[in-house]
């Protein structure tokens, strides 16, 4: 497989497109510009993680992430997941129409009632499972809405590497009992409360 252009950026690595138009792949940034008082400085991605978080490659992390996502929710993420070498390869969602699919904030407000229902059934899934991915309902760009038909809409999640009290090194209270499970469902309310049509009324 081979990266073609560049669709997206985050602030740790890029996300191409492939010689497969099914398929995509997230590329690590081989360094960060970092701020340090008034100076800027180029620092290793792989460093910089491994500092802050315990973890040297980002896409090795996601993947193993992926494979713990519980059966109950294949439906709510990409149908093909692998890692090759240093490169995490997802398929890209499409709509009904064969266009791809795009992220929330492309859409902003979701009417659709069945939408809210999956969400709900993907949080309670999550928690059952102890999966705090505090990132899919924080930044907006991680979860991509399907159009299954013209009015009907699914969640896909295409970044699950926030896993844990491990990815907030600055916010220790996240590993007392029940402080992780709070902060997941903070960022979901917010979810709801910016992109839920009733409740942003």
């Amino acid at each position: 497989m081979q990266l073609q252009e560049h669709i997206w950026s985050w602030r740790y690595r890029d996300c191409y497109s492939t010689n497969n138009e099914n398929i995509c792949g997230k590329k690590v940034k081989p360094t960060l510009k970092k701020n340090f008082f008034w100076k800027s400085i180029n620092i290793k991605t792989s460093l910089f993680t491994l500092f802050n978080f315990w973890i040297r490659d980002f896409n090795k992390f996601e993947y193993s992430n992926f494979q713990k996502i519980p059966e109950t929710l294949s439906a709510y993420v990409p149908e093909h997941v692998s890692l090759e070498w240093d490169v995490l390869y997802s398929s890209r969602p499409r709509d009904y129409d064969w266009s791809y699919s795009k992220n929330i904030q492309e859409l902003w407000v979701i009417h659709d009632d069945t939408f809210w229902e999956h969400i709900h059934f993907i949080t309670d899934e999550l928690l059952k499972h102890k999966l705090r991915f505090t990132d899919i309902f924080h930044l907006w760009n991680n979860l991509i809405v399907q159009k299954v038909s013209p009015n009907q809409y699914k969640p896909i999640l295409v970044d699950v590497k926030r896993l844990g009290a491990r990815m907030y090194p600055l916010q220790p209270l996240l590993y007392l009992p029940g402080q992780m499970k709070k902060k997941f469902l903070r960022r979901l309310q917010k979810f709801k409360w910016k992109f839920h049509a009733v409740e942003a009324a």
